[in-house]
């Protein structure tokens, strides 16, 4: 029979419980040797029992283990606590924009696959941030034009102006005739075919905004003034009002249009109406754009305000040379060139407007600034 003192040395060194029950009674019973001769006999013995009936032991013993590293076995310790293994990081999910409380109904209303929200609400912000520039660069490059239309005009007359002094020509009649000969060259035919409420605030200021400055302008030249020149300032003068007043109607109106789309798309609160009025401005180049805030908002392209400048240029130096032509007869007793003033106005204009039409081609040719 093994001693207690050996079971619990094979139950450490890991041997099942059965077969340390079974070395126990293949083992003859006796007494239990503590020392000497007997002693070591009977452990060897028992060693040679053990070996016996634990045959993979026994071949360890024997057999050189080739190198192979021993590897300790650590048993526990009393009172340690057993350590749970550590749950794998699940990867975060992809946070998508919702447009309202639907978001899937409200993605299919906008026509893009359930996820694509963010991207959706990027390109509206975008969208929405580069037409209120846009629509701003547009406008002031068009009243420019306009207003450049009236520096070349002052170009034009300032050597002439004396002669009408001269001939005493009464400024508020130059001054209206001026106005007079620009009015309707500006927008009236793109605001008949603007529908949408805010395009048409817009295209009525482009389109009107210019009488409005113009004829206050010449309510404040006094009846009886000879004073051509501070005229023709005053009249150059309404034309920077208008271009002013221009800018601002385009901030108050696209400009808050768009931020305010902008808003909506930032906090998924973009309306029906909001999503059908920036579909227009999506996914196209500024070709598109332009065209788009010409027609929708009545801000004219870049062509269309060097076509006018022409006009306008063309039609105050006509009425201009009316005025003039007719002083120089006077001045010269001329009946006869009183008489053809009119027709030789046209003409005068006719070439002073093609002249300037050309050095503007040139200079968009060559890149160079005319002022």
């Amino acid at each position: 029979m093994a001693s207690k003192e050996m079971n619990n040395y094979l139950l450490a060194l890991g041997v099942p419980a059965a077969l340390v029950d079974k070395l126990n009674a293949a083992l003859p019973a006796g007494p239990n040797p503590s020392s000497g001769s007997a002693a070591a006999g009977a452990s060897a013995s028992r060693t040679a029992a053990l070996k016996s009936s634990y045959p993979s032991a026994a071949a360890d013993d024997d057999d050189d283990d080739g190198g192979i590293p021993e590897t300790p076995m650590a048993l526990p310790e009393p009172g340690d606590k057993h350590r749970l293994a550590a749950k794998p990081i699940q990867p975060k999910k992809t946070k998508v924009i919702s447009f309202d409380k639907d978001e899937e109904a409200k993605e299919k209303n906008f026509g893009v696959m359930t996820g694509n929200a963010r991207a959706l609400k990027g390109e509206i912000i975008a969208a929405m941030r580069h037409l209120g520039d846009r629509a701003l660069i547009r406008a002031d490059e068009f009243t420019l034009e306009i207003v450049n239309a009236c520096l070349d005009f002052q170009a034009y007359a300032k050597p002439k102006i004396k002669e009408l002094e001269k001939a005493k020509e009464r400024a508020s009649e130059l001054s209206a005739a001026l106005v007079t000969g620009v009015l309707g060259l500006v927008g009236g035919e793109l605001t008949a075919k603007i529908s949408n409420e805010i395009g048409k605030k817009v295209a009525e200021k482009i389109a009107d905004g210019l009488k409005e400055q113009l004829v206050s302008q010449v309510k404040s030249i006094g009846k009886d003034s000879n004073d051509i020149e501070g005229a023709v300032d005053k009249i150059a003068q309404g034309f920077r009002f208008y271009a002013s007043a221009v800018h601002k109607s385009v901030e108050e109106h696209v400009g808050k249009f768009a931020s305010d789309a902008e808003a909506a798309a930032s906090s998924g609160k973009l309306t029906d109406a909001q999503w059908q009025a920036v579909q227009p401005f999506l996914s196209i180049d500024d070709s598109a754009l332009d065209d788009v805030l010409e027609h929708k908002f009545g801000i004219p392209g870049p062509g269309r305000g060097k076509e006018i400048h022409i006009k306008i240029f063309r039609e105050m130096i006509k009425k201009f040379e009316q005025i003039h032509l007719r002083a120089a007869g006077a001045i010269a007793h001329d009946d006869e060139a009183m008489a053809s003033a009119l027709t030789d106005a046209i003409g005068v204009a006719d070439r002073a407007a093609g002249k300037l039409s050309e050095d503007m081609r040139k200079q968009d040719i060559s890149g160079s600034k005319r002022r």
